[in-house]
């Protein structure tokens, strides 16, 4: 059930538009739901290798997950940073995190874990359409 509120939440947070304040509020507090809800999966189940479970629940799938809706909320903050005109080197350090997050997840997707591209981009594809 989480891991279903993890995917409803980023499908929530993707449809929204950022036209306002606080419909960029609510979309990073959906995307930071998924986060949440798909670190509880992972740090809950009590599968530890692939072969004891679907491969959406694989510890690096949700790991990539995680650092995918982390990215995602933390884009929408530079988001929020330039349209504010924030200072410079504060635009940059939020930056610097949005791209951390992304590479976490290009780390995870290159694992051993995950050779099977194609199963990974189809279920990328269903989920976060």
């Amino acid at each position: 059930m989480l891991f279903n509120i993890g995917a409803c939440a980023s499908e929530i947070a993707a449809s929204i538009a950022f036209d306002s304040e606080d419909s960029l509020k609510g979309a990073v507090k959906n995307y930071q739901l998924a986060a949440g809800a798909f670190t509880a999966v992972r740090d809950s189940s009590l599968t530890s290798t692939r072969n004891d479970c679907t491969f959406d629940f694989y510890p690096d799938t949700l790991n990539l997950f995680i650092s995918l809706m982390l990215a995602q909320a933390q884009e929408l903050f530079y988001i929020k940073a330039v349209r504010e005109r924030m200072q410079d080197k504060n635009v940059a350090k939020i930056a610097a995190q949005c791209t951390e997050f992304y590479a976490d997840a290009l780390k995870t997707l290159g694992s051993d874990n995950l050779r099977d591209i194609q199963k990974v981009s189809i279920f990328l594809l269903i989920i976060f359409r």
